[in-house]
């Protein structure tokens, strides 16, 4: 197994992390807090194995998700607004739009190495 695949194997695997806590997001501020800091994990991993121009969307979305969160902490919250929930909401949809459109690399033949 070369490096390109094994950063391919990670890369696949920590978007679908990524995609299964969004997808186990329920509402509300508490799943709000775990998507929160799952993706804030996720993303800085899938820094150092992804395309950075990818990675760099998926932060700036990330940070959109981190506002809302911070604001309703900062504001001493624990429930989101129809508003914000409707807007986390539409950044979800988003992320795993982002997640699910990256192309990983392809699978790299072993006999073409070997010749």
């Amino acid at each position: 197994m070369t490096n390109d695949d094994v950063s391919r194997d990670r890369t696949a695997y920590l978007r679908q992390l990524a995609l299964d806590s969004l997808n186990s997001y329920g509402g509300g501020f508490a799943d709000l807090e775990r998507v929160d800091r799952d993706l804030k994990s996720i993303i800085r991993s899938l820094n150092d194995v992804a395309d950075p121009s990818w990675t760099s969307s998926l932060l700036r979305l990330w940070g959109q998700l981190e506002i809302i969160y911070a604001l309703a902490l900062d504001e001493e919250r624990f429930r989101l607004s129809e508003e914000d929930e409707a807007y986390v909401q539409g950044v979800i949809a988003e992320l795993r739009a982002k997640l699910r459109g990256y192309n990983l690399p392809p699978v790299r033949d072993t006999d073409e190495e070997t010749r």
